[in-house]
C-alpha cells in the first residue's frame, strides 16, 4: 500500500465529505456527496494599499475641496456636511476648525474608500465656555443670517465643539440639487430583464436605461425648469448621479424639491397610465417625440436587440394587459421568436401597425406604444434622496465598495456610446498607473463645472 497515496486520498476525501474511499488502486463511483461544485470568481476586491495610492497620487482632492466648499459663504469644509467611509465601515462625518488643505492631508494619511458632501451651513451663534453667546462666525459683510435664510429653508441645526470648549450651533443655508438614479429600484418595478436582473451589477442593456435617465431628467431639468448647470457622474456601482448648481436650485426647500421629484416621478404602472392617457400631455408628447421614441428605436431595438429577449417579450405583454387591448393574441406567435430571424425592430413595426390600422386606440385610452416606451426608459426616482437636505451624496472620483469602480464625471452627449468596459475599477487604474481618458477626461468636467458656477 502506498502511504503517499493514501494521504492524498484521505486530503482529497475530506475536502469532499467523503466518509471513507476505495484504496488498492481502485476508486468507488463518485456519489451525489462526493461532487464537487465549482465556485463562482470571487467579488473584487478592495485593497487598502491602492486605496491609500489612488487618494495621494490620482485622486483631484483638491477639486474635490473646491466641490465642498464652493457654495458655502466661508469657504471652509468645517461649514459643509462632509462624511469620510473607510474600508472597515467606519463612517466620519463631523469635522471641526478644519481648512481644505487639512482636510486633503487628513484624506491622505487615512483615506477613505468614499467621500460623501451634503448641506452647507452658517454658524451663527457660538456658546461660549462661560455660558454666554456671541454671534461672531457669519461676517458682518454677508446681508442675511442663516435664520433670516431659514424663511426659505428650514434650518437644520448641529451643534459641534470647536475644540476650545466652545459650541458652534450650525444652521443649514444651501444644497446642490441631487438625483441619485440607483438601477437595484427598478427590479422592484418589473423593470430590468437582463442578467442582471436582481443583482448588484452593470451590463450594456442596463446602459439603456442609464441613457433613459439622462434623457428624462435633462428634459425636465433643462427644457421645463430652465435649470442650466447640470454635471452627470457615473455612481461607480449601478447608477448615475445628477448635480444641479443653478442658484435658484441651490435656495429650495425640502418641500420645494419633493414638488420637483412629483413633477418628475411615475414609479408605478398605475401611475404612469393615468398620466399618459390620450390625448398626451403636452409636457409628456414633447417628451416622447423629441427624446425617449428616437431612443428606444436606435439604442433600444436596433443597437441591443432587446425584443429578442424572452424576459422584456413577457414583460411587454404584461403592459399590454394592462390596456384591456387584444394586441397580445396578434403577436405572439411571431414575437417569441427569439432566435434572431425577426428583428427586434420588425416586431416593433408590426405593432405599430396593428395600432394604426385597426384603430385599437380610443379617447382616454392609452397608446401602447408610449407606454412601453416610458415604462423602459424613464427613471425610478427616489425622492427621500433629492428632496431631504440632509442626505449626504458620494463625491465624484470616490471608490464604490462593490464594484471597486471609480465614481467619474461624464460629458452628456457621449454617455449613448459609452462602454461599460470603459469605466475603470481601481485595480485596473493602478495597474495602467492612472492612465484612463474617462478619468483624465472627468477631472476637467469637474474643473470645468466648479470654475463657472
Amino acid at each position: 500500500m502506498n502511504t503517499g497515496d493514501d494521504r492524498s486520498l484521505y486530503s482529497w476525501g475530506k475536502r469532499a465529505h467523503v466518509s471513507s474511499i476505495a484504496t488498492n488502486d481502485h476508486q468507488q463511483p463518485p456519489t451525489k456527496k462526493m461532487k464537487m461544485t465549482i465556485k463562482p470568481p470571487p467579488k473584487p476586491r478592495l485593497i487598502k494599499n491602492h486605496i491609500r495610492l489612488y487618494y495621494s497620487k490620482y485622486c483631484p482632492l483638491g477639486d474635490i475641496c473646491k466641490l465642498v466648499t464652493m457654495n458655502s459663504r466661508l469657504k471652509s469644509p468645517q461649514f459643509r456636511d462632509v462624511g469620510l467611509q473607510f474600508i472597515n465601515g467606519f463612517f466620519r462625518k463631523k469635522f471641526n476648525r478644519i481648512s481644505e488643505d487639512q482636510l486633503i492631508n487628513y484624506i491622505k494619511k487615512d483615506p477613505p474608500v468614499n467621500i460623501h458632501i451634503g448641506l452647507c451651513k452658517t454658524a451663527d451663534i457660538i456658546t461660549l465656555e462661560d455660558g454666554s453667546n456671541e454671534r461672531m462666525i457669519t461676517p458682518p459683510e454677508f446681508k442675511g443670517s442663516a435664520y433670516e435664510i431659514k424663511k426659505k429653508i428650514p434650518p437644520k441645526i448641529d451643534i459641534r465643539n470647536d475644540g476650545y470648549g466652545n459650541s458652534i450651533h450650525f444652521c443649514g443655508e444651501k444644497k446642490e440639487l441631487v438625483f441619485d438614479i440607483d438601477l437595484c429600484d427598478y427590479d422592484e418595478y418589473d423593470i430590468r430583464h437582463c442578467d442582471c436582473r436582481n443583482k448588484k451589477i452593470l451590463c450594456d442593456i442596463c446602459w439603456l436605461l442609464i441613457e433613459g435617465v439622462v434623457e428624462v431628467l435633462s428634459y425636465f431639468m433643462k427644457d421645463i425648469l430652465g435649470y442650466k448647470s447640470l454635471m452627470w457622474v457615473f455612481s461607480g456601482g449601478k447608477g448615475i448621479h445628477c448635480w444641479i448648481n443653478d442658484q435658484q436650485a441651490l435656495s429650495l426647500s425640502e418641500q420645494e424639491r419633493k414638488n420637483i421629484v412629483k413633477l418628475v416621478t411615475m414609479n408605478d404602472d398605475k401611475t404612469m397610465l393615468n398620466r399618459l392617457t390620450e390625448p398626451l400631455n403636452p409636457l409628456m408628447k414633447r417628451l416622447y417625440d423629441n427624446r425617449l421614441e428616437k431612443l428606444f428605436i436606435e439604442e433600444g431595438l436596433k443597437k441591443r436587440d432587446i425584443l429578442n429577449n424572452k424576459g422584456f417579450i413577457d414583460r411587454i405583454f404584461k403592459m399590454l394587459d394592462m390596456i384591456n387591448t387584444n394586441l397580445k393574441s396578434f403577436l405572439s406567435k411571431e414575437w417569441y421568436s427569439i432566435d434572431g430571424t425577426i428583428s427586434s425592430i420588425d416586431k416593433w413595426s408590426k405593432l405599430v401597425a396593428i395600432i394604426t390600422n385597426t384603430k385599437q386606440r380610443q379617447q382616454k385610452q392609452v397608446n401602447p406604444c408610449v407606454f412601453i416606451v416610458f415604462r423602459l426608459l424613464y427613471p425610478i426616482l427616489d425622492e427621500q434622496v433629492t428632496s431631504s437636505l440632509s442626505h449626504l451624496i458620494k463625491s465624484p472620483f470616490s471608490i464604490n465598495s462593490s464594484s471597486t469602480r471609480i465614481s467619474i464625471p461624464l460629458v452628456e452627449n457621449d454617455i449613448k456610446t459609452l462602454k461599460i468596459e470603459q469605466l475603470p475599477t481601481l485595480q485596473g487604474f493602478i495597474k495602467d498607473n492612472g492612465k484612463n481618458d474617462l478619468f483624465n477626461n472627468g477631472i476637467t468636467i469637474l474643473k470645468q463645472w466648479i470654475n463657472k458656477y
